[in-house]
């Protein structure tokens, strides 16, 4: 081999890797940044539903995701174990939650206040929802937000409590 084949060949080397490594990093190294989304992107709905106050010592709980699917835990009796329920919602219930969800109707009712008397207070038993839609979340509570009982959103989630105690293990 001639020295100006050994050149060329180092040349189109050196030339090949400086390449290979400018695509490495800039093509593949800025994919983590453009597909891994924002935790707050990647919740569409999501409803986290508990129960407090003179329940005993376990208050129900459960969480219900974007696509229907739910986990409900709860104590069926006193001293005894927790048990815990997963499935998915009814499509009816679904359909119902998601037309009731719309932010003028949480932004109202995760609306704070200084309740004058709530029934967690006296045994009585209060219930708590944490809502993220479309990113944005939202807090309501029977004891501490302004809470309208008689609107769609609410008795929505209502429905979602009654679905929890009557369906069979």
């Amino acid at each position: 081999m001639k020295r100006q084949d050994i050149v060329t060949l180092a040349f189109t080397f050196f030339t090949g890797f400086c390449l290979g490594v400018y695509i490495f990093f800039t093509g593949f190294m800025g994919i983590t940044e453009d597909v891994v989304p924002d935790v707050g992107e990647t919740v569409a709905l999501e409803i986290i539903g508990e129960a407090y106050g003179g329940c005993q010592t376990v208050c129900p709980t459960f969480i219900v995701r974007a696509d229907g699917s739910f986990r409900y835990l709860f104590t069926p009796g006193f001293d005894e174990e927790q048990v815990v329920r997963e499935g998915s919602l009814p499509f009816s219930l679904q359909v119902e939650l998601a037309e009731a969800m719309t932010r003028p109707a949480l932004t109202a009712q995760s609306e704070e206040l200084q309740p004058a008397f709530c029934n967690s207070y006296n045994e009585g038993v209060d219930v708590r929802y944490r809502i993220t839609r479309a990113g944005e979340q939202y807090l309501l509570d029977t004891c501490g937000t302004r809470v309208a009982t008689e609107t769609a959103l609410w008795q929505a989630l209502v429905k979602i409590w009654n679905y929890f105690e009557t369906i069979e293990s």
